[in-house]
C-alpha cells in the first residue's frame, strides 16, 4: 500500500474530514445566524456622526450609511442619474491619515461624496471641545450620534487629562461629546444616540473609590467603563424624556476587531485564532446589528435600554441588568462624577461665550 493510500484510509485523513465539516459547519451558522438587517429607506436628509471609523464597526457602520439605498431596486433609476440617497456622515477619528484613506475607499464604493473626516481625539477633553464646536458651528443638524470608539486592555498610561485610558475613551469622553452635542441633536429631533457597549461589563462593579481604575486589571478598567456607559445611558433617557431624542446601548455580539490590538502576546493569538475565526463574526453583521437599532422604526420609541442580537429569535432584544445599573442613586452619582471629572459645565459656558464672541468680531469687521 502506498504512503498516499495509507494516508486517505487512516487516521489522519477522518481527523481531516472531521475537522472541515466542523470548521465549514461552523463557519456557515456563523454566518447563517448572524444579523442581515438593511436600511430599508432612504438616508438623504440624514446626518450621522460615527466615532472611530479607522476600522473595525465603525468603519463597516459608515460605509452602511453612506451606500443606504444603493442596493434597492426601487431606487435603481435615481442611483444611474447619480442622485446620493445615502447619509451625511462625519467621521469622527483620532488618526486623520487612516480616516481620509477609509474615506476615499467609502466614497469610491457608495458614491456618497458626502462622506467627510473631522478630528476627534476622545483621550483628549480639548480635542473633544474643540470637534463639538465645530459641529455645532458648520453643521445644520445632527440626526445619528454613534459613540463606537474604544480601547480594550490598552496600556495603562494616562491620557493627557490624566485619566486611565479605558475610562477616558470608553466613558468620559462620550459622555462629554455627547452633551455637547445635545442642542444640536435634539433641534435635529427626531434623533438617535447609540453607545457600543459589551456583554462582558455584566461582570463588573463601579468603584467610585477606584473611578480612575488605578487598582485594577486592564480587563477589569475595560469592563468598568462599559458598564458605567450602560448606567450613564439610563440617566441620559430619563433626562431626555420630552425631547423626542433617544439614547440606547448596543451590544453588537462578539465580533472580530482590532479591539484587542493591545494583546501583544503571540501565543494567545495563535491558541485563540481557531476560536475567533468560528466564534466571531465579521464587521459587517455587526454594524447591521447597530444600524438595526440606529436607524429602524421598530426602535423609535425606545430609550434607555441596552440591546443585544439574539440568534435564536433573529432579531434584537433587551439585556437585563441588575439592581447597581438600574439604581436611580447610582445613575445620578455617575453622572455627577463624570461631570465634575470632564468639567463639562466649565466646556459648555467656554462654548457659549465663543458662540456669543464671535458675532460681535464679525460686526467689528464690518465696521
Amino acid at each position: 500500500m502506498s504512503f498516499g493510500r495509507h494516508l486517505l484510509r487512516g487516521p489522519f485523513f477522518l481527523t481531516s474530514c472531521a475537522a472541515t465539516v466542523l470548521i465549514g459547519g461552523g463557519m456557515y451558522y456563523k454566518e447563517y445566524s448572524a444579523c442581515n438587517y438593511k436600511i430599508d429607506r432612504k438616508l438623504d436628509n440624514v446626518t450621522a456622526i460615527v466615532t472611530g471609523t479607522t476600522s473595525g464597526i465603525g468603519q463597516a457602520t459608515a460605509k452602511k450609511l453612506a451606500e443606504a439605498g444603493m442596493y434597492d431596486l426601487h431606487n435603481y433609476f435615481l442611483i444611474i442619474c447619480s442622485t446620493v440617497l445615502g447619509a451625511r456622515v462625519i467621521m469622527a477619528c483620532r488618526d486623520m491619515e487612516k480616516c481620509k484613506e477609509e474615506r476615499r475607499n467609502i466614497i469610491l464604493q457608495t458614491r456618497n461624496k458626502r462622506v467627510v473626516c473631522r478630528h476627534c481625539d476622545l483621550a483628549s477633553l480639548k480635542s473633544i471641545a474643540e470637534f463639538a464646536e465645530m459641529i455645532n458651528r458648520e453643521e445644520s443638524k445632527v440626526n445619528l450620534l454613534i459613540n463606537n470608539a474604544a480601547v480594550m486592555y490598552a496600556v495603562p498610561l494616562p491620557t493627557v487629562d490624566g485619566f486611565e485610558p479605558h475610562i477616558s475613551v470608553n466613558f468620559l469622553g462620550p459622555f462629554l461629546l455627547t452633551l455637547l452635542l445635545l442642542d444640536k441633536l435634539k433641534s435635529s429631533a427626531p434623533s438617535r444616540i447609540i453607545n457600543l457597549t459589551d456583554a462582558s461589563c455584566k461582570r463588573a462593579k463601579i468603584n467610585f473609590d477606584d473611578f480612575n481604575a488605578e487598582q485594577c486589571s486592564r480587563k477589569e478598567a475595560y469592563e468598568r467603563s462599559k458598564l458605567a456607559s450602560v448606567i450613564w445611558t439610563r440617566e441620559l433617557a430619563k433626562r431626555l424624556q420630552n425631547s423626542d431624542v433617544t439614547v440606547n446601548d448596543v451590544f453588537p455580539g462578539y465580533t472580530e476587531t482590532e479591539i484587542g490590538r493591545h494583546v501583544k502576546s503571540k501565543f494567545v493569538r495563535l491558541v485563540s485564532w481557531p476560536a475567533r475565526k468560528l466564534g466571531l463574526q465579521s464587521v459587517d453583521k455587526a454594524a447591521n446589528v447597530v444600524l438595526n437599532i440606529a436607524i429602524s422604526s421598530d426602535y423609535a420609541d425606545k430609550s434607555g435600554c441596552t440591546f443585544r442580537y439574539d440568534k435564536a429569535a433573529k432579531c434584537c432584544s433587551q439585556m437585563e441588568f441588575g439592581e447597581e445599573v438600574n439604581d436611580p442613586r447610582t445613575q445620578l452619582r455617575l453622572w455627577m462624577t463624570a461631570e465634575k471629572w470632564t468639567k463639562a459645565n466649565e466646556v459648555l459656558q467656554q462654548y457659549l461665550n465663543n458662540v456669543q464672541q464671535k458675532p460681535r468680531e464679525e460686526v467689528e469687521k464690518k465696521k
